[in-house]
C-alpha cells in the first residue's frame, strides 16, 4: 500500500482488515518521514 503525503492510498495490503490499522499508524510515522513498515501474516489456528 502506498500512502502519499496528502493521504491518498494506491493499493491494499490485506483486502482490508489491516489497512484501517495502517491507515490510523501514517499520520505518527509521516511526522518523522519516509518509513517501511513490514508485516507478517501468520495463519489463524
Amino acid at each position: 500500500m502506498l500512502v502519499t503525503s496528502g493521504g491518498e492510498r494506491a493499493g491494499t495490503i490485506s483486502g482490508g482488515c489491516l489497512d484501517a490499522e495502517v491507515s490510523q499508524k501514517i499520520a505518527w510515522l509521516s511526522a518523522e518521514g519516509g518509513k517501511v513498515e513490514t508485516i507478517q501474516f501468520l495463519p489463524r489456528r
